[in-house]
């Protein structure tokens, strides 16, 4: 697996719109991820779990308490493109 870089965004936070990015790597075959809010100005906060079953991608942080998921889109495997 090369690098990847996903973008995406978290539309329901009040009336703020941030962008999330979500970088993943793989090392000795374990998928590593760490996350930017570029609008917040953080870079590199690592995510615990990464899950990948075809297009869907479910990233995990226990200390933000959150499970980000989504499907990649057909068009670019670098954006996510439903999330709940």
């Amino acid at each position: 697996m090369d690098s990847v870089r996903i973008t995406a965004f978290l539309l329901d936070v009040g009336a703020l719109r941030l962008r999330l990015v979500f970088k993943l790597t793989e090392s000795d075959g374990n998928i590593l991820a760490t996350l930017d809010s570029p609008d917040q100005g953080t870079k590199g906060i690592p995510l615990d779990e990464v899950t990948l079953d075809g297009p869907t991608v479910k990233i995990a942080s226990k200390k933000m308490k959150s499970l980000f998921a989504g499907k990649l889109m057909e068009r670019s495997k670098k954006r996510l493109r439903q999330w709940r």
